[in-house]
């Protein structure tokens, strides 16, 4: 049975066209439709002459429809061209402008060193022409790449460049620019139990800092000291990270609610992790908290470690992970990142350690999956403690 070209639809007359012209209509597949005329302009034309009409109006949509079909493939053609002329470089300097919108300075920088280094160890070339000779020249240079004491990257770091290229190249392939996708070799790195510390050292920490701020001699020492405990409230009541914490505006503590706003900081170039933008709650201690230091907050204030003149005390998130480093070393406490480790994993495994839900403590610390709020239990501390304690004497 022949196909209808041309047929009613409503208030109109409509053609139907093939979705590919060379192979013509597919059996049991709707081709394209498109509008020729509205049926009432067409009766205005002698009836004589509609069909013919119809006819002429069908092919010019036809030829039109061609014309395009065939520009799409051309620009289609043009398009892999290009890509298969695409050097490594090129295609990096598109990733990272993507990067550079959707995450931190910290972020687009740490990605841009890792290909940096694909580029001293590699050098350049077509990207369609990755291989796992590229991956293992990569491997091998990462492994015998000295580091800033004159000793080979820790494995770790190894990893985290040839996750970065991972990265890119998973873009890549997102992006039709390589064709198949590649699982990199990566060094076996040792798995090793998250650093945290005690609820004693905290508590050891939140006294020093409640002793500083009454012998601070000086203003200045004073609103240092001021903002270290404001830090160190808010990190170990929230979970926070420790970028949310540095760019926090006073306008996004939100006491009614009993929310922080975490949203990105444009005058600070700093985003948020994946671009999230969460509200994290506002437990009773840190309400109480909040409540006062707000009370006496001057209207110059707009951070909430402020200098007083409505810019951050601390001028990038470096000089506060290194001013809570020196009441780490003023206690005699392990050398691990302050806020990451020291606060922010040692209460996620407490919570953990004392039996809360994990799939609650993971929306609390604003992880990604489970797995990896479950990591945080590696330490176990009690448990080992415990079985260790119960060894038999011999």
């Amino acid at each position: 049975m022949s196909r209808r070209l041309f047929f009613k639809v409503g208030k109109s007359w409509v053609g139907e066209f093939p979705h590919d012209h060379e192979t013509g209509f597919v059996r049991d597949r709707r081709g394209i439709r498109r509008k020729l005329i509205s049926i009432e302009a067409l009766e205005l034309i002698p009836k004589d002459q509609q069909a013919g009409r119809l006819v002429r109006l069908y092919h010019a949509k036809e030829y039109e429809i061609r014309n395009a079909t065939a520009k799409q493939k051309e620009l289609k053609k043009q398009k892999r061209r290009d890509r298969l002329k695409m050097t490594v470089r090129q295609g990096v300097k598109l990733w990272l402008s993507e990067i550079e919108r959707s995450s931190s300075l910290e972020t687009h920088k740490s990605y841009a060193q890792s290909l940096n280094l694909y580029f001293d160890a590699v050098g350049n070339h077509l990207l369609m022409d990755f291989d796992r000779e590229y991956n293992m020249r990569f491997f091998n240079a990462l492994s015998e790449r000295p580091g800033k004491n004159g000793q080979i990257v820790a494995k770790a770091t190894q990893n985290k460049h040839m996750r970065h290229l991972q990265a890119f190249l998973n873009w890549a392939h997102d992006n039709e620019l390589i064709e198949r996708q590649f699982n990199l070799k990566r060094a076996a790195a040792p798995r090793k139990d998250m650093d945290t510390l005690d609820l004693s050292a905290l508590i050891k920490i939140r006294e020093y800092l409640d002793q500083r701020i009454e012998s601070a001699e000086t203003n200045k020492e004073k609103r240092h000291t001021l903002n270290l405990i404001r830090a160190f409230k808010l990190a170990t009541n929230s979970l926070l990270r420790l970028g949310a914490i540095w760019s926090l505006r006073l306008d996004h503590i939100d006491l009614k609610n009993r929310i922080i706003r975490i949203r990105n900081n444009d005058e600070l170039n700093w985003k948020n992790k994946k671009n999230k933008w969460p509200n994290k709650p506002i437990n009773d201690a840190l309400y109480e908290f909040l409540k006062e230091d707000l009370a006496q907050r001057p209207a110059s204030h707009k951070y909430f470690l402020d200098n007083g003149l409505g810019q951050p005390w601390y001028k990038n998130i470096n000089s506060l992970s290194t001013a809570m480093k020196a009441v780490y070393i003023a206690n005699g406490l392990d050398n691990i990142k302050p806020f990451h480790h020291g606060f922010r994993a040692t209460m996620i495994t407490e919570l953990l350690l004392r039996g809360e839900d994990p799939y609650c403590v993971q929306q609390l610390a604003d992880h990604d999956s489970v797995q990896t709020t479950l990591l945080y239990l590696n330490t176990r501390k009690v448990s080992q403690a415990k079985a260790a304690n119960a060894i038999p004497a011999i």
